[in-house]
């Protein structure tokens, strides 16, 4: 078995347990301020990246509208006419 020593990588020490560890919550919020303050900085690219989200979204949605109308909308069609 081989082993990675800590000066290879020094960041994949183990955090200490107890007070000294920030809680999820904590690190949610700090996460959260993070994007803020980037999305504050530079707002032209924060409306693309909504611009996409909201896109993306709408595509999702509309394919699974479409899935729903059967597994072989060809034949429903026929049907009809």
């Amino acid at each position: 078995m081989s082993t990675i020593p800590n000066t290879a990588m020094p960041h994949a020490k183990a955090a200490p347990e107890g007070e000294d560890s920030p809680s999820r919550g904590a690190m949610l919020r700090d996460g959260a301020k993070s994007i803020a303050d980037k999305a504050k900085a530079h707002p032209k690219t924060s409306a693309a990246i909504g611009a996409g989200v909201i896109a993306a979204t709408a595509g999702a949605v509309a394919l699974t509208r479409r899935g729903r109308s059967g597994a072989n909308g060809k034949a429903r069609k026929a049907k009809k006419g």
